[in-house]
């Protein structure tokens, strides 16, 4: 039944034929791939895609042929064979440092390219029995513990109790997804017909985000977004779904979620996103940076390890570097770093990888160019999550022109500024004040302004990465003169109205 075409056949005492490729196989009795770490989150209808591309490897397989094979008797939409395809190849790794198993041949179809071998099967006295894996998409685990964020989790968990829609908001690198998947760990048993994370990341088209839903559950949905069949099949399910790294297609996943609080009493959303979806029965958690001691409070070293900013720090740095230990010596450097980058986890994560090569100071003194130094992030992390550059691009891009404009502009203040100060420095003929306003409230509520309350006075800041980035910008640009100029009166201005010299 099962053919792996040019490859050469396992011996025949070996019982039913695997399949190897890369650091994966395929057992075609159990219909389950798996790696060194055991069977991937991989759904029903991706493993049977596999398993028909590696029936011949090196075989041009159309769409028809594979649709046919998965969906036999049903009518399905052309971009469902394309959701579960991605799927597979994102389970794989397929296209990350190198590794390619399935090739996309334009407007003809797909075939399996990898290097395809037997794998013979060990026998029930070679290893202990293993109950066969559930059907059920699983969470991914763990490999790492959230420090500091202890208490954000129980907050989100008070809230998942009472609330049916919870978003964490927050700035790129802040951990949203670390903090959502520790959630899921303490909801577990009170969601007992199942949690699900929905990954948007990879998504380009706003139009599949339906689609994606349904490839995890495991339902098939047509691509025109009708949600039928998803409120057929989940309208008397209590379920928490995990509306993961959702700002790129907000207005997709706003109305997705919209209609199913509606029509599925049952249903409970967590979303993470840079900013909110903005429906009805919303309730927003924002993700605050790691907490830091204050500058002018003095601590022992045991009291420094307990603050988490540096905490993670130190950790990170001892995984890079074996031989680092928080000392007296190095103590005020590391928190003056944390502290420069404003707490944000995957900041502090990637600053902690160069301690090896550049050593705690050094780095401090070179921290104004981070983002030619802070490049060291996880292989296997997303793509926009392995430089400070690729965080800060990811947002930027998903900006307006004028908001664009506004977040140059304001990277002329190094400390916090109000709504006049933005629009003194920020107004030019395309930009009248009102639009600067909304442009600042628009980039705070998408995480790249950070408002500050102190007794009624409200005020704005750029994190330092922020403004980096963002001085970068308006560098490049034509009016970065006048901005000064207009930044330098505004200052000047407000000194002589308080009488200072």
């Amino acid at each position: 039944m099962f053919d792996v075409g040019s490859v050469k056949e396992a011996e025949p005492d070996t019982g039913p034929a695997a399949v190897a490729f890369g650091p994966f196989r395929y057992d075609p009795v159990q219909h389950v791939v798996s790696d060194c770490h055991g069977p991937l989150r991989l759904g029903s209808r991706a493993v049977h895609l596999l398993s028909v591309l590696l029936e011949q490897p090196g075989r041009l397989f159309s769409r028809d042929e594979l649709v046919a094979s998965i969906w036999p008797h049903t009518v399905v939409e052309e971009t469902t064979l394309r959701v579960h395809m991605s799927a597979l190849r994102r389970a794989l790794g397929d296209g990350v440092a190198g590794a390619r198993y399935i090739a996309n041949v334009q407007g003809r179809g797909y075939v399996f390219v990898g290097e395809a071998r037997p794998f013979r099967a060990a026998r029930p006295s070679e290893t202990p029995d293993i109950p066969p894996p559930s059907d059920a998409p699983r969470l991914p685990p763990r490999l790492t513990r959230p420090i500091g964020r202890q208490h954000a989790i129980d907050q989100l968990v008070e809230l998942l109790g009472r609330e049916r829609l919870v978003t964490i908001v927050g700035a790129g690198g802040m951990g949203k997804t670390t903090v959502a998947l520790a959630v899921a760990d303490v909801l577990s048993r009170r969601f007992a017909e199942g949690i699900h994370l929905v990954d948007f990341s990879h998504l380009s088209d706003p139009a599949l985000v339906t689609a994606e839903l349904g490839h995890t559950l495991e339902l098939i949905v047509p691509s025109d977004g009708s949600t039928a069949a998803l409120e057929s099949a989940l309208n008397d399910k209590r379920l928490l779904l995990i509306f993961d790294n959702c700002e790129h297609v907000i207005d997709a996943v706003a109305a997705l979620v919209h209609r199913l609080l509606h029509t599925c009493p049952g249903l409970h959303f967590l979303a993470t996103s840079r900013e909110p979806l903005d429906i009805e029965a919303e309730w927003l958690f924002k993700l605050p940076p790691l907490a830091l001691p204050s500058p002018h409070e003095w601590l022992d070293l045991k009291d420094l390890l307990a603050s988490p900013a540096i905490a993670l720090f130190s950790e990170r740095a001892q995984a890079s570097c074996d031989s680092f230990c928080l000392t007296e010596a190095l103590a005020p450097a590391v928190r003056q770093l944390c502290d420069r980058l404003d707490g944000i986890p995957l900041a502090i994560e990637l600053a902690a990888a160069r301690v090896d090569s550049l050593g705690v100071h050094e780095l401090l003194r070179r921290l104004e160019s981070a983002f030619e130094l802070l490049t060291r992030g996880r292989r296997t992390a997303l793509t926009r999550h392995r430089t400070l550059q690729a965080v800060m691009d990811w947002s930027y891009d998903l900006l307006s022109d004028n908001e664009r404009l506004v977040l140059q502009r304001l990277s002329v203040f190094r400390g916090a500024f109000d709504l006049d100060g933005a629009v003194a420095v920020a107004t030019c003929a395309r930009l009248d004040p009102q639009r600067v306003i909304e442009g600042v409230l628009s980039l705070s509520a998408k995480s790249l302004i950070v408002l500050e309350t102190a007794d009624d006075l409200r005020v704005h800041r750029l994190l330092y990465i922020t403004r980096l980035y963002a001085e970068k910008r308006l560098a490049e640009s034509d009016d970065a003169p006048e901005v000064h100029r207009r930044h330098a009166t505004f200052i000047v201005e407000g000194l002589q109205r308080t009488g200072r010299p």
